[in-house]
């Protein structure tokens, strides 16, 4: 599952790089491609416009360098399904029960679910500039992966990697509830911004996007054991 808000979502332009051909490389719906099917996964793997209703069409997000790195070590017979909910410009409050993107974070979940032999592995989450620096957001990480993992059904626990929030930024003040938020969680991991640049105040740019991802998947990779 892909998490979060713009970071997430993704702003700077893609490229021809961030292309995807490889048919085990999937999107449940993704933008510009059906929705609620698996499609192969290309960016942009969120909705857009999402629920809030901006459109981020021709934008690239971290989770497509992310499954890419997964590509690389998945297990002969295996196909990656991606499930992104990121929301841009979003406080936690509203991805967790009782915020107005929750029920479209279950839905996908319940849709997910009922894709053959499918096994819930891991979650991504960049999330915490529109809550920088509140000291209940740790909590409400692991509120929403406690309410995800009800939503799919399991009773093991899966890596939830955070990211942190860019140090050129508005935001880096927050990273150090990013990593508190890691350690309070059952199987929680961090990855560095460090070496990335902002296009303005919040956004990675197009080489830290790419960076970002690979980094991800890299820890998913650890973590998982492959």
């Amino acid at each position: 599952m892909l998490m979060g808000q713009s970071n997430m979502a993704g702003v700077a332009d893609k490229q021809a790089s961030d292309q995807n051909s490889d048919a085990r490389l999937k999107v449940l719906g993704g933008c510009n491609q059906p929705a609620g099917q698996w499609n192969v996964a290309n960016p942009p793997l969120n909705d857009c416009p999402g629920e809030k209703g901006w459109n981020l069409s021709t934008s690239v997000d971290p989770g497509i360098w992310f499954g890419k790195t997964l590509l690389g070590k998945l297990p002969e017979g295996d196909t990656i399904g991606l499930v992104g909910t990121a929301e841009s410009g979003e406080s936690i409050n509203t991805f967790i029960s009782g915020g107005s993107h929750h029920q479209m974070i279950l839905n996908k979940i319940a849709k997910a679910k009922t894709a053959e032999n499918a096994r819930f592995a891991g979650i991504i989450f960049h999330q915490g500039e529109s809550d920088s620096g509140q000291t209940s957001w740790p909590g409400k990480v692991v509120q929403l992966y406690n309410e995800v993992k009800e939503a799919w059904g399991v009773d093991y626990d899966v890596p939830f990697i955070l990211g942190e929030l860019p140090a050129g930024g508005c935001c880096s003040g927050h990273n150090n509830l990013v990593h508190q938020a890691a350690d309070m969680l059952p199987d929680g991991y961090w990855v560095s911004q460090d070496g990335t640049k902002v296009m303005d105040q919040y956004h990675f740019d197009h080489a830290s996007v790419v960076l970002m991802g690979t980094r991800y998947g890299e820890k998913m990779i650890d973590a998982l054991g492959w």
